[in-house]
């Protein structure tokens, strides 16, 4: 979905995987380590998940770290309601164009 949205070439595929895939196995770190207390393990996530994205805008071509960018909020934004690539993925996912049944009713 990333992918495509950003139209990533095969070694872009490959680097944002190892991205995903570190940020997944640090926020599975952060969430199991007993001695973190919450308001730190929020923290600690929040930091995990800006260093991905900067890592992200990393390899990214300028095109493609401009159409990135675009899902970010202007600086200075509260960083509690910053979106995620979470956030980005579902921004950038074609809308679906089935229409929502009526439940058989009449």
């Amino acid at each position: 979905m990333l992918s495509k949205g950003l139209d990533l070439d095969a070694r872009q595929q490959d680097e944002l995987r190892k991205i995903l895939r570190s940020q997944a196995e640090q926020i599975r770190r952060v969430r199991g380590d007993p001695a973190i207390p919450g308001a730190d393990r929020m923290d600690a996530m929040r930091a995990i998940l800006d260093r991905t994205g900067d890592r992200i805008r990393a390899m990214l071509k300028d095109e493609q770290r401009l159409r990135y960018q675009a899902a970010k909020p202007a600086p200075g934004t509260d960083t509690a309601q910053r979106p995620d690539v979470e956030h980005w993925m579902q921004l950038t996912r074609p809308k679906s164009t089935a229409v929502p049944d009526a439940g058989g009713s009449r």
